[in-house]
């Protein structure tokens, strides 16, 4: 709270974006950490990885990576769920609109109020959520 105290004109913007280039930085560096045996079978081998991250950006543009041997409703016993891309953009845009704003409001909030009235308000607002 103190160190606010001397930017009551601090860029929200400019925060907010050292703020997403850390948070893609700690990203990559913790992405191994997908790859451990103890998150079962949502575990992902290492050498995996680049393929999933791949079939994710394909799958953002719409184009299905599992479509042979999967299942679309019930779940037929070692046969993964089959992809779904259609319109994955539009959710991925309506997260990304709603995180800025939430962001830029947290930011808003520590500098004109203080990090105590922030962490009142998200105390509050836990059982809507």
């Amino acid at each position: 709270e103190d160190a606010f105290r001397d930017f009551k004109k601090m860029d929200v913007f400019y925060t907010m974006l050292w703020v997403g280039f850390f948070q893609t930085v700690i990203s990559v560096l913790f992405l191994p950490f997908n790859s451990f045996q103890f998150l079962g079978s949502q575990a992902i081998p290492m050498r995996e990885l680049p393929r999933a991250l791949f079939d994710g950006g394909k799958c953002l543009y719409g184009i299905n990576s599992i479509s042979n041997k999967c299942y679309l409703f019930d779940p037929i016993e070692d046969w993964p769920p089959c992809d779904t891309c259609n319109n994955a953009w539009s959710t991925v845009c309506v997260y990304i609109v709603v995180n800025i704003a939430f962001n830029i409001f947290a930011i808003l909030m520590i500098r004109e109020g203080s990090a105590s009235l922030y962490i009142i308000i998200m105390t509050l607002r836990l059982p809507l959520g």
